[in-house]
């Protein structure tokens, strides 16, 4: 199990709209993906909506009861990049945070992210990396990468320099 937190600043007119969208894409993980959703709904003080992009799973991903929960489903498989597109054209607000299906958030994460980048003084592009921790069988938990800027060239370079992928 991997904990990860990407977070992307957009600009855009808030008003009535979440403060946080969150970008899950999935193909064939109905167990992990509702897991992941679970994890996000679970965040306190975090006005969100969840975006699943269904990237054509067979079956089709289901998630029932929450109405901060949106399903895109694309027909045909196209891949992780381009359900990631999908989910930030189809979301509303003003920042984007990307969860992998098989990965979920530790309680209280998002407010913490949410709050640092602000922080930070909001510039043009605002890039999050918070790292991840490996969870083994035999119940060891390995953090890495725990990482922040505000430069995406720097956070590309650090992430590349840790061996992480994509951001």
């Amino acid at each position: 199990v991997v904990v990860e937190f990407r977070l992307v600043r957009l600009y855009r007119q808030r008003m009535g709209r979440p403060e946080l969208s969150v970008i899950v894409p999935t193909f064939d993980r109905a167990d992990p993906t509702a897991r992941a959703v679970r994890s996000v709904l679970a965040q306190d003080d975090v006005d969100l909506e969840v975006v699943v992009v269904d990237d054509g799973s067979s079956p089709p991903f289901a998630f029932d009861g929450d109405p901060r929960v949106t399903i895109l489903r694309l027909e045909q498989n196209s891949g992780a990049a381009a359900a990631r597109n999908a989910g930030v054209a189809a979301s509303q607000a003003d920042w984007i945070a990307f969860l992998d299906s098989d990965d979920v958030w530790t309680p209280g994460s998002l407010r913490a992210r949410l709050d640092a980048a602000r922080a930070a003084g909001e510039p043009d592009r605002t890039i999050w990396g918070a790292g991840f921790i490996d969870v083994w069988p035999d119940g060891r938990h390995i953090a890495r990468m725990p990482v922040a800027s505000a430069d995406p060239v720097a956070l590309a370079l650090i992430c590349e320099e840790a061996g992480a992928h994509g951001i």
